[in-house]
């Protein structure tokens, strides 16, 4: 039977409800993704009940949109991409189709080190690529100064200190600050800089039916 004739034959209250993230990066999101999940919410045993489709066939904005629509069998599945803006075509067709499909999108821009400098400060300074954001001395290269894609130890470092919570405020600042720069109707994926990765954390906290507030915040917190 395919998976279209499978979709067809299935009701919605037949479906168990799942999360998906297909991510661009094939090792730093992925990282960070179970480092935020396994540090921040063991206490709930949950780490189990996310899935994780790290592996797509093709990275790209618009192949990712393509895996995650494959993936998605019922309305009350949570399926994100994760992508961003360096080096990419098809940006405002893979929103558009994203939208259309029920796909969500945490987007970057310029690149996903944006998501991780808001751990660290605010700044709205733009980059034009995601080698010139990682090697500002006056930002990035400040806070992690030997920094490499898919450093295993890139949760910890960035949030440490209270790193997340700082980059949570942050990001949500970024994105109320920075379209009013920027002429009405502009489109998200024209700004930059422009983080909402925030999102995903608090959609991966609904979907476990988990205060935001009632997490070990603290690095190595032992369970209750």
């Amino acid at each position: 039977m395919s998976r279209r004739d499978r979709k067809s034959k299935t009701s919605k209250k037949d479906v168990k409800s799942i999360f998906q993230i297909f991510t661009e990066g094939k090792e730093t999101e992925p990282r960070y993704i179970r480092g935020y999940v396994e540090e921040y919410l063991k206490r709930h045993n949950c780490f189990g009940k996310v899935l994780f489709a790290f592996k797509p066939k093709n990275h790209d904005p618009k192949s990712l949109l393509d895996n995650a629509k494959e993936a998605k069998v019922s309305d009350a599945d949570n399926i994100w991409i994760v992508f961003f803006r360096d080096g990419h075509d098809k940006i405002p067709e893979t929103f558009a189709e994203a939208e259309k499909a029920g796909i969500k999108i945490a987007f970057s821009s310029i690149s996903f080190e944006t998501w991780i400098l808001m751990h660290f400060e605010y700044t709205t300074t733009a980059y034009e690529t995601c080698d010139a954001l990682i090697s500002d001395p006056r930002h990035f290269k400040k806070h992690i100064p030997d920094y490499k894609k898919a450093m295993p130890e890139l949760f910890a470092v960035a949030t440490a200190n209270d790193g997340l919570a700082r980059a949570i405020k942050h990001a949500e600042s970024l994105c109320k600050e920075v379209p009013g720069g920027y002429p009405e109707g502009t489109k998200i994926h024209e700004m930059n800089p422009y983080t909402d990765f925030y999102r995903l954390l608090d959609a991966i906290d609904d979907f476990l039916g988990i205060d935001k507030n009632d997490k070990c915040i603290e690095k190595r917190c032992q369970p209750k």
